[in-house]
């Protein structure tokens, strides 16, 4: 039911605050992963079908355009060990009807901790500007690799591209 949803994700949550406070989360992910998505695990979720409906849309509107899905994640991802399966959903799916899949989490491996807690708003999970300096750099490496920005910044010109 809805309520015993909405206890569990309470549950969840406060467990989990406990865990970081307690600084638990790091020594427990370091011997097992875990998986924040679990839609991602089977190509048949059906919050997978949904999201594969929504970029196949994409793709159809894109044409002959390069289309890029760079799914942004949790910072859990950045800070401990999480079950990569969203990866092989969409690199399946991007093989599948040819759109470019950007995996952004390695940008971020590497960085001292301290770094990464100032990538996140305090007490939020969403980006914070150093975040954004990031992923703008990310951007330009994946958009060179993909032959959609040249080095001096300019795109190629493309089939029906504005």
């Amino acid at each position: 039911s809805d309520l015993s949803q909405c206890v569990r994700d309470r549950m969840r949550t406060a467990v989990n605050r406990l865990l970081l406070k307690l600084r638990l989360k790091r020594f427990v992910y370091q011997f097992m992963t875990h998986e924040p998505f679990p839609e991602y695990k089977s190509p048949s979720s059906p919050a997978w079908l949904l999201m594969s409906a929504i970029i196949r849309r994409f793709k159809e509107l894109a044409g002959d355009r390069p289309l890029i899905i760079a799914p942004l994640v949790y910072d859990s991802y950045m800070r401990y060990r999480m079950a990569p399966n969203y990866i092989q959903r969409f690199t399946s799916l991007e093989k599948e009807i040819g759109f470019n899949f950007v995996d952004l989490p390695p940008y971020f491996s590497g960085l001292p901790s301290h770094v990464i807690d100032q990538c996140f708003l305090p007490g939020d999970c969403h980006y914070s500007p150093v975040a954004h300096g990031i992923l703008a750099k990310a951007f330009i490496v994946e958009l060179r690799r993909l032959a959609i920005l040249n080095r001096c910044g300019e795109a190629p010109s493309f089939a029906g591209h504005r």
